[in-house]
């Protein structure tokens, strides 16, 4: 790769590196957290879209923890929101920001943007502000130190800085740990956040928890509203999401079954952070453990209607969305089922997988798989 920045600091040893596709990539400490590529994308725009369309509540004050390249904050920015505070511990990684205008499309220079230079934990710790969404943009947990972002006396904090109509939500790069520590990291955040549902990102790269103070409850005719916002569809249009039926067809699990599905695991706290020294480290994690995750997500999986969705009042109305989501739903287990098979090496099986899908409903696909399939997974 080409190095295009590179700056050491207390902080952090913060790189901007350009590879062989021509895309730049952000590194702290030689790990790469943000960048330009479809698969990081994918987390920075669901962080920002997903809390903002699931929330009720009216104009939002938006807490972000990390700026990574600026795509969360850009796209939190999209919304009508009354505030957004940004807390970025690394000064090197705002500096870097002017690499990548296409994802952050300048968000710092907004003066309705507040960058906060330290550390998200202290900030919690130290802020009387209140905010009604919190979203964690935390690097990964298995890098030295980064599992204090995930314990359960850091949510605890987050879960005082919320209002009544509060939501925090936690980013889980899955394909970097094993089974065991995602159902560590989801049984942490449930025992401070017992209402939490769980979501793929559009893609499919990563999943997103979702905490409430109250049982979630989404209006799907607040949701279509916010998702017929010109700068909202042209910041998720890369991701294939345009409508209701697209962002609802990403969850995974709610609060009952991700219960059972954490099961007796273990608690990750300040004491004893197991997760910093649980067997996956970052990128040497074994194909399987991804595979046994998203088998048993697969597994596991449920529609979001009609338990947390109001419709309308007609019945033709609540008819007409629960074919609409039924028919994603069936859609979605070929693909997921597509995006596995694919991961093992198995193309053909795959593509018939994904076929199916399509002939259920033409709208589901992984677009980021249909790139695989042209040009073959990365290495």
């Amino acid at each position: 790769p080409e190095v295009l920045s590179y700056q050491e600091g207390i902080g952090g040893t913060v790189k901007v590196y350009r590879d062989s596709a021509g895309n730049r990539t952000l590194s702290v400490n030689g790990f790469p957290v943000a960048g330009t590529n479809l698969t990081m994308q994918d987390a920075q725009k669901a962080l920002a879209h997903l809390p903002l369309l699931l929330s009720n509540v009216s104009s939002p004050r938006v807490n972000i923890v990390g700026f990574g390249t600026g795509g969360t904050s850009w796209g939190v920015m999209q919304h009508d929101v009354e505030a957004v505070d940004c807390v970025e511990l690394v000064p090197a990684v705002v500096d870097a920001a002017d690499w990548f205008p296409e994802v952050n499309h300048g968000v710092l220079s907004d003066p309705n943007f507040n960058l906060i230079r330290g550390d998200g934990r202290n900030y919690a710790l130290m802020t009387e502000k209140e905010y009604d969404i919190i979203s964690v943009d935390a690097t990964s947990p298995k890098m030295a130190g980064n599992g204090s972002l995930y314990s359960i006396e850091f949510y605890e904090l987050l879960k005082e800085r919320l209002s009544s109509g509060g939501m925090a939500v936690q980013w889980i790069p899955f394909h970097l740990l094993s089974d065991r520590e995602v159902r560590m990291i989801a049984k942490t955040f449930m025992t401070v956040f017992p209402h939490t549902t769980l979501w793929f990102t559009p893609l499919r790269q990563y999943v997103i928890l979702v905490g409430t103070r109250d049982r979630l409850e989404i209006d799907y005719a607040s949701l279509s509203s916010k998702l017929e916002m010109p700068a909202v569809q042209r910041d998720l249009a890369l991701l294939n999401v345009s409508d209701p039926v697209d962002v609802l067809s990403l969850f995974v699990m709610g609060e009952e079954v991700l219960s059972q599905y954490v099961g007796d695991a273990a608690l990750n706290t300040d004491n004893r952070p197991y997760l910093e020294f649980t067997p996956a480290l970052a990128y040497f994690v074994s194909d399987r453990y991804w595979l046994q995750t998203m088998r048993r997500m697969r597994e596991s999986r449920e529609s979001v209607f009609p338990s947390l969705v109001t419709v309308g009042e007609t019945e033709e109305a609540i008819a007409a969305v629960a074919e609409e989501l039924d028919r994603r739903f069936d859609a979605r287990h070929h693909s997921i089922d597509g995006d596995i098979l694919l991961f093992m090496g198995m193309r053909e099986e795959a593509i018939d997988e994904y076929n199916q899908a399509l002939q259920i409903d033409a709208q589901e696909m992984n677009w980021l798989n249909t790139i695989w399939l042209r040009e073959g997974r990365p290495k």
